[in-house]
């Protein structure tokens, strides 16, 4: 009788594990949400609050994080420093509903494709990095300037984490 009442006890648990272990992984589309808001952050402008940094998600409307893409092109995203971090951070993103990563390109070189312009969204899908690390520090500011590789409309989730914690998180809304 108890390795029945065992059994039916890590039943019970599976689906729970299961559930952590898929949002390790990425956010599922039920967890997504509606777009963030934005607002004004003084001389750091205006952009989604995460954690100590701002993303600069100004094209929204109706005061949400919203950013327009071309579709084979990169995304330039301006991320900007409105505290002090003090422990290394880590930013990843999701495709809502997929689960797919999104790539970051904020590098010291240029970013150029075997093809050209318009790129695939194959090519779009495998350059660059699968996060993109801010290393801790005592001033407020810093400015990182590069491209988000969204390769479709749709809601995507970047979040910020020190670690294996979350410490923020954003939803963006990408529009063609």
């Amino acid at each position: 009788m108890r390795v029945l009442a065992v059994c039916l006890g890590l039943g019970a648990l599976l689906p729970a594990a299961a559930a952590a272990a898929r949002f390790e992984s990425g956010p599922s589309a039920a967890v997504c949400g509606s777009p963030s808001r934005v607002a004004s952050y003084g001389a750091v402008g205006r952009g989604a609050a995460l954690g100590p940094l701002v993303v600069r998600f100004n094209d929204g409307r109706e005061g949400v994080a919203e950013k327009t893409f071309t579709p084979g092109f990169p995304t330039r995203v301006v991320i900007r420093g409105r505290a002090v971090r003090r422990s290394d951070l880590t930013l990843r993103g999701y495709q809502c509903g997929t689960d797919q990563r999104l790539r970051f390109w904020y590098r010291n070189e240029p970013l150029t494709f075997p093809s050209g312009f318009p790129t695939t969204d194959d090519e779009l899908r495998q350059k660059g990095d699968l996060s993109l690390r801010f290393p801790s520090t005592k001033k407020i500011g810093g400015t990182y300037s590069g491209y988000m590789l969204f390769w479709a409309p749709g809601k995507w989730r970047l979040l910020l984490s020190a670690g294996p914690t979350t410490v923020a998180s954003v939803v963006v809304r990408v529009v063609a």
